[in-house]
């Protein structure tokens, strides 16, 4: 049964992020313009107004999503509207801008959510092989008949010597 997203963020927020160590070194430490632009964007003030992007946002992009969780459904969006609009190279710009964007708010949290999703993922595919078992045997069992028990038509004798 697989654990809910809300359950794999609760479990990995309390790991020290980046920004929980020191918010202005996180800030410096975005030095590309689509990592600006996608912050600007995450945080509310505008994919255009990049230039004006300050500690303050990366605080509000970490309110908003404070694990990867969060932000996948939005991360999505926001490619898909990329790919839309860009070329592949742009669009293959700033899916890796997007990655490293994560990877400098979020450091540990990340590796941590990637180990969880792994391991999701494999839990999934393990329970497709099982209940894909499960499946054929109970479609077997359904055409063959249960063999049934049988008794003997009358009871096994031993042969016991007799000790006198």
């Amino acid at each position: 049964m697989p654990i809910l997203s809300r359950g794999k963020s609760d479990l990995i927020r309390p790991i020290v992020s980046p920004f929980d160590r020191s918010p202005e070194q996180t800030m410096d430490s975005l030095n590309s313009k689509h990592e600006l632009r996608i912050l600007a964007h995450l945080s509310g003030t505008g994919f255009q107004y990049w230039q004006s992007a300050s500690i303050y946002d990366v605080e509000n992009v970490m309110d908003k999503f404070p694990t990867p969780y969060e932000l996948v459904e939005t991360e999505q969006e926001f490619l898909n509207s990329i790919r839309d609009h860009n070329s592949p190279q742009k669009y293959s710009e700033y899916e890796q801008a997007m990655a490293d964007l994560k990877h400098k708010i979020y450091g540990k949290r990340l590796e941590y959510y990637n180990t969880l999703e792994d391991l999701q993922t494999k839990a999934d595919q393990q329970n497709e092989i099982q209940n894909a078992r499960t499946e054929v045997l109970n479609s077997y069992s359904d055409t063959v008949p249960l063999r049934q028990e049988t008794t003997p038509a009358r009871p096994i004798e031993l042969h016991r010597p007799q000790i006198d």
